[in-house]
This record gives structure tokens, sequence and C-alpha cells, in this order.
């Protein structure tokens, strides 16, 4: 708690209360399991430049499999390498296991009717967000 309350007090200081914000969202995006209360515009806005963050249309994001997104979009070094990861439980859809490595996204997918989070392993993120 003590821990949060100085880097918060820090990011304030050096990037003022909209850095902030941007930060704390980073954040959630990063680190939380309940993506459930993330907004499309907050996530555009603290993401602006981050390749992390990529737009797509709905072709790209439903015509493909998760695995595919994955690979494409650089998330993991190839298709081959995303399939594998799926198969042994470490890609993600919003924090939920993908089991299936020719699983696509579907419209009940779409956290905030917008966008979805692909995660590789622990630390690796890829938000695809309708155009």
């Amino acid at each position: 708690m003590a821990q949060r309350f100085l880097a918060d007090e820090l990011t304030e200081l050096v990037h003022t209360e909209h850095g902030l914000h941007r930060a704390r969202l980073v954040t959630k995006i990063l680190f939380d399991s309940d993506y459930s209360q993330l907004k499309a515009g907050d996530v555009i806005s603290a993401l602006a430049d981050d390749p992390r963050l990529v737009f797509v249309d709905d072709q790209q994001l439903f015509a493909s499999s998760l695995t595919r997104l994955a690979a494409t979009h650089k998330l993991t070094s190839s298709y081959a390498a995303a399939r594998k990861l799926a198969k042994a439980g470490g890609l993600y859809l919003n924090n939920s296991p993908i089991r299936d490595p020719f699983l696509e996204a579907s419209r009940a997918d779409l956290l905030n009717d917008r966008m979805i989070v692909l995660r590789a392993g622990r630390d690796q993120h890829l938000i695809l967000m309708l155009r």
C-alpha cells in the first residue's frame, strides 16, 4: 500500500495528474485480471503511442484465429509458436486461457463493445481495438 502511494506521488510529481491517470490505467490493463470496467476511449488515450495497441477492422478481428492474430501482430514470434503456446495454456483472451489454437474472436468477446486483450505468458500484451 505504501509502495503504491509513493509510486502515485512520484508519478504525479513528474507527469502531472493526467500522467498519473494514464499510468494507473496502463497498470490496470497490464496487471489486473478484471477488464470489465475498461473503457475503449481511456485505453486509446493511455496507450496512444504504444505498439501494444493495434487498430483493426471487423474482418481482421473476426475472420482470423486468435493464434493467427497473435502472430500477425508480433505478440508471438510465429503462428506455430502461438499455436504451441495456446495448447500449453499460455495464451489468453481477456485473461481467460485459450486452449483451442483455431478459436476465433466473437462479438461476445469484445470489451466495451470495441476491443479484446490478448496476452502471451505473464507479461506480453496486445490490445486489438476495432476502428
